[in-house]
């Protein structure tokens, strides 16, 4: 498989958008499909590609909410696989869940 890095100023939304293009083209082609990541020098991570560690406070954007701090919570698990759940600061369980997670910096040293 062959990697080529794009740099773009699309957002979140619009990359997926081109990305369900591109697959329908290859679908259409029956060749192989792409496999899309956009650049992140943001430090914010996809909830697709990793999760927090249970217990940690990040900041989230969630699609319809915006950005606000959220806890990922252990919940349980299942045949050796552990899950979580996404808690808000107004102690919501299970609220819509986000798209990007970014640890919370460091406050500044004085």
């Amino acid at each position: 498989m062959k990697t080529i890095e794009i740099k773009t100023n699309l957002s979140g939304e619009e990359l997926q958008v081109l990305m369900w293009e591109l697959e329908a083209f290859c679908e259409g082609k029956r060749i192989s499909k792409p496999v899309l990541r956009q650049a992140d020098v943001s430090g914010w991570v996809a909830v697709s590609e990793r999760l927090p560690e249970f217990g940690e406070t990040v900041l989230v954007y969630c699609k319809i909410y915006g950005r606000f701090l959220a806890t990922y919570e252990f919940i349980g698990e299942f045949q050796g696989e552990k899950y979580g759940n996404w808690r808000d600061f107004n102690g919501n369980l299970g609220i819509l869940p986000p798209v990007y997670w970014l640890q919370i910096p460091e406050p500044p040293c004085r």
